[in-house]
Order: structure tokens, then C-alpha cells, then sequence
């Protein structure tokens, strides 16, 4: 049976990794809000945070993709290891 992501990342910690990415997430989500406001409120401000916007979504994007493609690989390569051997 596999184990949830987190389950392998935190074992019986689970919680704690849980609470420690919200608080990591809101303090970021925080400094962009700061920042962002900042880019807004200048002259041709919003053309900015959009730019800032997407270059955002892309890298999330990805992060994102690479974070999956290496769980599939590994999880494919446990796969194998149970079945062979």
C-alpha cells in the first residue's frame, strides 16, 4: 500500500510539516501582498504585477511539473523493485 506524500515526508511529524508550509505559505503570501501593493501603487504599476503575476504562475508551473515527474519516476521505480525483486 503506498504511503501518502506528506506521510513520507513528515512520518508521525505530519502535523508539524502541515503547519510548518501553512506558516511558511502565509508569510509569503503576505510579502507579496506588500510588495505587490508597493508595484501597484506607481506609475504603470499594474503592467508590473501582472508581469509579476505570471513569471509567479510559471515558475510555480514548474516547480510543479518537476515535483510530480520525480514522485511518478520514483514511485515507478519502487513499483519494479517490488515486483522483480
Amino acid at each position: 500500500m503506498e504511503r501518502p506524500v506528506l506521510y513520507g515526508f513528515g512520518g508521525r511529524h505530519c502535523g508539524l510539516l502541515v503547519g510548518l508550509i501553512d506558516a511558511f505559505a502565509y508569510f509569503g503570501a503576505m510579502m507579496f501582498n506588500f510588495i505587490g501593493g508597493v508595484v501597484v501603487n506607481k506609475e504603470g504599476g499594474w503592467q508590473d504585477f501582472i508581469l509579476i503575476l505570471i513569471v509567479t504562475s510559471i515558475l510555480a508551473t514548474i516547480i510543479m511539473t518537476t515535483f510530480l515527474y520525480l514522485n511518478y519516476r520514483d514511485s515507478k521505480r519502487d513499483l519494479a523493485s517490488a515486483v522483480f525483486g
